[in-house]
């Protein structure tokens, strides 16, 4: 119940023990003890419940430090993968050295040859790189088959085009992860706050001079708190903190535990104590979401509706923090007369008239700004990494192909079953890819295949656009088409004809020398562990 003392003048020099009567509108009469005889009481229970509620989703979040994303793969081993498989097909002559150099401590001789040429100078990270993968896969199956790849022209180029491009998007994956963190926004947010709230160090109202009045403000004459805005520490003490002798009677933040007094005497006064208090309070009594560019927004926001809720006299005092009455000419010094409260007022432009936002404000703005930011690339980090899967399996699958082909019979038989593939798995990949974002606007709509069909920005179906898989699946059957007619044209021709740039001579054929002929290997699906583990 909310309960106002009285201070009729009469009535001062009475003892403590006199029976005050409340003036609610409501006629229930409340006893309660007066405050000794020239003391003003504490602003009265609950008088500033709603700053304080404002003034912990503040706190709560700053004192959160940003979660890390989550990546599938790390660097190490997708850079290790494409140094491997670089390394052996462009200088397979180095393998028994950097197969010797992963048995052991991982040292590389580059004196002698064949390292001196290959893994010297700005070649030896790559050098480096590889033996660390073939102390791990130098037996695997997939590994095995490369080196097999590597002896046809037509699969090695294809597995060395695919590679470049493993590479180029590996590289885009690493320059957006690298902005999926960013340590300042702890920084920003811990000056913010103030000293950490945990009991462990000092911690000090900056600006604090000569009581509680001056340090907080006075909203009638204009006169901004030297405390006011400062940090968050600096405007919760001066909304919760108790003064004077009357912790016992301040509960104008509906605190369970009331705060020890604070003076405001100096800047140099340790309210450590009181701030280790009132954060724990704030963790108990509120919800303490996590830290995110929304979250810290909606907190922010909420403070800003709540400094701008009219108070005092005709409603004519704003850009106050807590509880303010009459005209505001007694300042926030946390009583409860005429025209005092428990608040803190931040002022106003004294040319613009514009009331002034706490210096604190603007680091708020800064962390969600960089929240906004490494929301963003944790978005996009995620969506490249879909791109890597894909490259991953398509090379796995040239590289499985050697073992495969042979006599013309298995040629027909990976023929038929590309052309399977090619038919059914654009659909089923895309699906499987788009579903994946069903809760992130930003990465859905970073994938082109795919369509945001959500309501909020984290809630709604990520669906596939199906007007583009099917565009590119009918992209890949004309491109197959032209690869079948080219080679048809190109067998027509007669030897001294076959000089076109789509044809090569093999001393008894005429073959194709555009890899489009070959088969869509991009879309076979392997069944085999990939040398990159997403």
């Amino acid at each position: 119940m909310r309960k106002e003392l009285s201070h009729d003048r009469s009535q001062r020099n009475y003892t403590a023990g006199f029976l005050c009567f409340t003036r609610l509108q409501y006629t229930i009469v409340v006893l309660l003890l007066c405050c000794k005889s020239g003391e003003p009481a504490a602003d009265h229970e609950n008088s500033t419940k709603a700053a304080f509620s404002v003034i912990c989703g503040l706190i709560n979040l700053a004192k959160e430090k940003p979660e890390k994303p989550a990546t599938g793969s790390s660097h190490a081993d997708i850079e290790e993968t494409i140094a491997l498989l670089n390394v052996t097909l462009t200088a397979p002559q180095t393998l028994p050295q950097l197969t010797k150099a992963a048995a052991g401590d991982g040292t590389l001789d580059t004196s002698a040859e064949p390292l001196k040429t290959h893994c010297a100078d700005s070649a030896l990270k790559r050098c480096q790189l590889a033996a660390r993968r073939l102390k791990e896969h130098s037996k695997d199956v997939v590994y095995a088959a490369l080196k097999k790849a590597a002896d046809r022209h037509d699969l090695k180029q294809a597995i060395n085009t695919t590679l470049a491009q493993l590479d180029g998007t590996y590289r885009e994956y690493a320059r957006t992860a690298a902005k999926t963190t960013d340590d300042s926004i702890a920084t920003d947010l811990n000056v913010a706050l103030g000293p950490e709230p945990d009991g462990s160090k000092q911690a000090t109202i900056p600006g604090a001079a000569t009581g509680r009045g001056k340090s907080c403000g006075t909203p009638n004459a204009n006169t901004a708190g030297t405390s006011a805005g400062k940090n968050v520490l600096a405007d919760a003490m001066c909304v919760c903190a108790s003064t004077s002798g009357s912790a016992t009677g301040a509960q104008a933040c509906g605190l369970q535990t009331p705060l020890g007094d604070v003076a405001f005497t100096g800047a140099g006064e340790d309210v450590k104590g009181q701030w280790q208090s009132l954060a724990k309070q704030c963790r108990d009594k509120h919800p303490q979401p996590k830290l995110t560019a929304a979250t810290l927004t909606k907190a922010l926001n909420d403070f800003d509706t709540e400094i701008r809720r009219p108070q005092g006299t005709n409603g004519v005092l704003n850009n106050v923090l807590g509880h303010i009455k009459g005209a505001g000419s007694g300042g926030c010094d946390g009583t409860d007369s005429g025209a005092n409260g428990a608040c803190v007022y931040y002022g106003k432009d004294p040319t613009t008239k514009k009331p002034l936002p706490p210096e604190w404000r603007t680091k708020i703005i800064d962390a969600i700004a960089k929240l906004e930011g490494t929301e963003k690339a944790a978005a996009n980090a995620h969506a490249i990494e879909q791109r890597l899967k894909t490259l991953n399996n398509t090379l796995i699958s040239l590289i499985l192909l050697s073992s495969s082909l042979g006599s013309g019979q298995t040629q027909a038989a990976n023929k038929a079953e590309i052309k399977h593939v090619t038919e059914i798995e654009p659909q089923a990949a895309a699906n499987k890819e788009c579903e994946q974002h069903k809760n992130n606007k930003t990465a859905c709509e970073s994938i082109d295949k795919c369509e945001w069909k959500g309501k909020i920005e984290t809630g709604g179906p990520c669906k596939v656009d199906g007007s583009k898989v099917k565009e590119q699946t009918n992209t890949e059957g004309e491109e197959e088409e032209a690869a079948e007619t080219t080679k048809k044209k190109c067998k027509d021709k007669k030897k001294d004809e076959r000089k076109s740039p789509d044809c090569k001579w093999d001393g008894k054929d005429c073959k194709v020398s555009s890899f489009l002929a070959n088969k869509k290997f991009s879309l076979m699906v392997s069944a085999f562990v990939s040398l990159v583990e997403f």
